[in-house]
């Protein structure tokens, strides 16, 4: 018996499903590991898609205007939450600059 085109890319790759959307949670350690960015300058979590990423000085200008506040040059102890991202949204929604709790 020969199989699908389909069912032999699922076989070598794996099937791929759409995560569940939302609300979710921040998981703290998440937000404490090193950036791995050189870039980087700060970390964003999705409550919608539960997508954690890593953004440079462009990415976070966009998102302080978003959100309507002046842009901070440090963001050590501070992660950015948004209720819906650039992966799962066109354009970010609910942007919110908050202190990773201790």
């Amino acid at each position: 018996m020969q199989q699908s085109k389909v069912s032999v890319a699922e076989n070598f790759f794996g099937k791929i499903t759409k995560g569940q959307n939302g609300p979710h949670k921040v998981v703290l350690s998440k937000l404490l590991t090193p950036f791995e960015g050189d870039k980087t300058v700060a970390c964003t979590f999705c409550t919608n898609c539960n997508n954690y990423m890593e953004i440079n000085n462009h990415s976070l200008e966009i998102l302080t205007n978003i959100a309507s506040i002046s842009k901070s040059s440090d963001m050590r102890g501070r992660y950015i939450e948004t209720k819906k991202c650039g992966v799962c949204n066109s354009t970010p929604e609910g942007v919110k600059f908050k202190n990773i709790p201790n």
